[in-house]
């Protein structure tokens, strides 16, 4: 079978490999749709992501959806409860936690002491990820999506999960108001999220003018650029004593800043952009203000939640995938996630 490595910056090749065979409770996938995350174009644009700096090449791709090809044994169960047969059309959750630390039984398994997660350098070895044609995967990791969610959207789970987790962590959202620092595609997933929650008033801010076109048309009320002058008076003016529920989904320094100013009094602030560098901010207002401040990591237990919301229609994923392309044309889709109004770029080797 065909995989493709990542053996240096922008250095992505095709190399032959065996198929892999399932084990126990395991499955085969053929892999069906990718879609490339900002974590990917880290490590594709800088051989590293945060502190995980690769040691050798390794397989990029942890938002995918397939074919089960192969069973490891009869009778596997799959995350949400369903018989996996061969033939059937699976989302995947990446993560791939121990299931024996004090976390994984208190079941926060995203907070896992010896997770480990397809296409990251964050373990030595390396966990390779879905950039291939087949992977094995435990079918605990399979959710089978029903005929009316396709592999497009099964594959957007990831990201939607992610969104839901960092909804959740601020719950009750119902009846608050909400602003998301962040245009891109987990900041749009969150105000889909949020809507679908009952949030009221929700803002977003974002430096570029196509994401934050973008965020409004999956559902902002009020969309805002943190470069203008007026900025602030702006924002004062949407939320007078401050937003209730505020989400930093950049990880960019100036916007943690102002995610922590924007906060009313007595309200949650939610990180779950990712920051690579330490930062200065206003911690007193923290203290003052009497904040709640919340952090979210990655997902646990949504990828279930999302499938219902996407399967019943309530939340469109595919608004949000702007670019499509066969999987052997790897160099030009990692070229098209900087072209402007670029959000999500997939992968594709349906058949």
């Amino acid at each position: 079978m065909k995989a493709f490595y990542l053996h240096a910056k922008e250095d992505i090749r095709p190399v032959e490999v065996e198929t892999p065979t399932p084990g126990q409770d395991e499955v085969l996938v053929a892999v069906r749709r990718v879609g490339i995350c900002g974590s990917d174009i880290e490590y594709y644009r800088h051989f590293k992501c945060g502190a995980f700096v690769p040691h050798s090449p390794f397989v990029l791709g942890h938002e995918l959806a397939g074919e089960v090809a192969e069973l490891g044994n009869t009778g596997v169960i799959s995350g949400n409860g369903q018989d996996v047969y061969e033939g059937a059309r699976v989302a995947v959750d990446p993560s791939l936690p121990c299931s024996r630390c004090a976390f994984c039984r208190s079941g926060r398994y995203n907070l896992c002491t010896n997770m480990k997660f397809l296409g990251s350098a964050s373990v030595d070895p390396h966990m390779d990820g879905a950039m291939r044609q087949y992977m094995v995967i435990p079918a605990r990791n399979c959710y089978v999506l029903p005929e009316s969610v396709s592999f497009a959207e099964g594959t957007l789970l990831e990201p939607l999960s992610i969104a839901l987790h960092a909804a959740r962590r601020a719950a009750p959202i119902g009846g608050r108001s909400a602003l998301v620092f962040g245009g891109g595609t987990i900041g749009q997933l969150l105000v889909t999220v949020l809507r679908v929650f009952g949030a009221t008033g929700i803002g977003v801010v974002d430096p570029l003018e196509h994401r934050r076109s973008d965020a409004a048309k999956v559902g902002a009320d009020y969309v805002l650029d943190p470069s203008a002058p007026e900025f602030a008076d702006r924002l004062r003016e949407a939320n007078p004593l401050g937003a209730e529920a505020v989400f930093e989904a950049s990880g960019a320094p100036a916007a943690v800043r102002s995610a922590i100013q924007a906060v009313q009094r007595g309200g949650t602030l939610v990180q779950v952009g990712t920051i690579t560098r330490d930062i200065e901010i206003p911690a007193n207002l923290i203290m003052v203000k009497e904040l709640d401040v919340l952090g979210s990591f990655r997902t646990a237990h949504e990828y279930g939640i999302g499938l219902d919301f996407v399967a019943s229609k309530r939340i469109d994923v595919l608004q949000l995938l702007t670019h499509e392309f066969p999987m052997d044309e790897i160099q030009r889709a990692f070229a098209a996630t900087q072209e402007p109004g670029s959000v999500k770029v997939h992968l594709s080797a349906e058949t």
